[in-house]
């Protein structure tokens, strides 16, 4: 084997190494990572569903970022919880689901990638919107809690 035909093996395989790492996906069962996850979607669920923004708010970095789909970009953790709780799609909250389908944890990093829904059965004010992805990245915190610094859905 030349030297070119070396360097183009060692290229394939560095390639197909970075592709496999790239391409593992999921949140494995009983790991660090799938246990955060659950709770920090739980925690999110429950505090969407109650109405509280002061719960809401609770989930969110003072400085976290939301971009829902069709408004604009949100900063900050009162405006954040004031949209969630009040804004266009507060009431299809309460039959709101998210199945997680994806995480990882870096060290203090924790990112989750779902697919949401609504319950067919919940009366929801934007007709023909019942499903979709979202993706959020939360931070540990001083105290050993995790808070939402990115989200967005589509």
């Amino acid at each position: 084997m030349n030297k070119r035909s070396r360097h183009l093996v060692a290229a394939v395989l560095a390639t197909a190494s970075l592709a496999t790492e790239a391409t593992d996906f999921g949140c494995p069962a009983g790991g660090t990572a799938e246990r955060l996850a659950a709770a920090t979607t739980i925690r999110w669920l429950d505090a969407a569903q109650s109405g509280n923004p002061q719960a809401l708010a609770e989930l969110y970095t003072e400085n976290a970022v939301l971009m829902p789909p069709t408004d604009e970009t949100i900063v900050g953790r009162a405006p954040i919880a004031r949209y969630l709780a009040e804004g266009p799609g507060a009431t299809s909250l309460h039959g709101y689901t998210v199945d997680i389908v994806g995480c990882d944890l870096r060290g203090d990093t924790l990112e989750i990638a779902g697919v949401w829904g609504v319950d067919p059965a919940h009366p929801d004010p934007r007709p023909g919107l019942r499903t979709g992805n979202v993706m959020r990245v939360a931070n540990r915190q001083a105290d050993g809690s995790w808070a939402l610094k990115y989200e967005i859905w589509n």
